[in-house]
């Protein structure tokens, strides 16, 4: 009747919105980080879908970013750079509704870590932002220099 009616927090917004509406299951997730990374998946040709070298391209800095809480950072061509201890770590961060989701990649170590929460919480939304600049920074600094060599 020419009335807007709200679309519930799992509403799909589609292409609608400018984040492009990405729901995809995390196990997909997992394997484009592995893509990331640079890992090799049996019967899959990476190269077809795009060269090593333009990501290479997406990964250098165009645009800083002061004051990030994970130290330095910047943006590249549609991805956050972080350098870590002299190592370049690679990431996205995205929200939609009451979810928020992350990843964030190390490709010289070839690791990479991936999570998503739902912020509906009894008391109003809990700082997940918060939470997953925490972790993200225990994460960088403890966990993934275990896996350089």
């Amino acid at each position: 009747d020419g009335r807007p009616e709200p679309g519930g927090l799992d509403f799909n917004t589609g292409i609608t919105v400018s984040n492009g509406g990405l729901n995809a299951p995390l196990d997909d997730m997992a394997r484009y980080l592995g893509f990331l990374m640079g890992s090799y998946v049996e019967g899959s040709d990476h190269e077809a879908v795009l060269r090593r070298t333009s990501l290479e391209e997406m990964w250098q800095e165009v645009v800083p970013i002061p004051g990030s809480p994970l130290g330095t950072a910047s943006m590249g061509l549609s991805f956050f750079l972080h350098q870590r201890a002299g190592r370049r770590v690679v990431g996205h961060t995205g929200s939609q509704r009451a979810f928020l989701s992350y990843f964030y990649v190390d490709p010289g170590a070839r690791v990479g870590v991936l999570a998503a929460f739902n912020t509906v919480g009894s008391g109003g939304p809990p700082d997940t932002d918060g939470l997953r600049v925490h972790t993200t920074r225990r994460l960088l600094d403890e966990l993934f220099p275990l896996y350089h060599h």
